[in-house]
């Protein structure tokens, strides 16, 4: 391997405490930047960053999670949940503002988490944008631009499906039916040995001593 620096040539192997070392990911050599194991120690087992406290209350959601010894300098105030519902928030209030953040057929605009996202054209649709919040924001923007911004109540009403409500509003028997004519109970079995119902239709014994026994007559 070559040094990037004085393009001299070395080995990623190092003995440190007789104990050898591979260091793979290294583009210089130990002349131009030496190893130092103190170095890393103190970054990554630096027992001072660590809290005294053993448990964190988010301040999002107030919940309260316990600290591990494997994140050592990376604890956060904000639990994981709550970071990725923020930046999901975030995307989609953003996506929501293209379109003007507003229902397109009413003007309703009082609450953002009641507008959705409706795909005039369901053939061109690639995905969800509500479940997409972690792609690129010009693949997100694209397929928001197929879409339009409806309230939950007019999204309801564009995807009802009329003649059927129609057909049982004029035909209010068929709901009447079902009380007509209940559903018919299926027979059950009967056990061979000891003639109990069984609970079980494929079932020929009521337990395995009614099936000892018969096998044993």
């Amino acid at each position: 391997m070559k040094c990037k620096k004085c393009n001299a040539e070395f080995s990623k192997k190092l003995i440190v405490n007789d104990v050898q070392r591979i260091l793979g990911n290294r583009t210089s050599c130990f002349n131009c930047v030496p190893y130092i194991a103190e170095k890393t120690k103190q970054i990554y087992h630096d027992k001072s960053k660590v809290p005294e406290v053993d448990e964190i209350q988010c301040k999002i959601c107030g919940k309260i999670r316990e600290l591990k010894s494997s994140k050592i300098g990376l604890y956060s105030k904000i639990c994981n949940s709550c970071m990725v519902n923020t930046r999901r928030f975030a995307v989609i209030q953003k996506l929501k503002n293209l379109l003007g953040a507003k229902c397109s057929k009413c003007g309703y605009d009082k609450c953002q988490s009641a507008l959705a996202f409706h795909h005039l054209d369901p053939k061109e649709k690639k995905f969800t944008i509500s479940s997409a919040f972690c792609r690129k924001w010009d693949t997100l923007e694209k397929e928001v631009m197929k879409c339009i911004l409806l309230c939950a109540n007019c999204h309801i009403e564009f995807h009802n499906d009329s003649s059927i409500k129609k057909f049982i509003l004029e035909n209010p028997d068929i709901i009447t039916k079902t009380e007509k004519y209940p559903m018919k109970k299926k027979p059950r079995g009967v056990c061979l040995y000891c003639r109990k119902e069984l609970i079980k239709l494929q079932n020929k014994y009521c337990s395995s001593k009614c099936y000892n026994k018969n096998r044993h007559k």
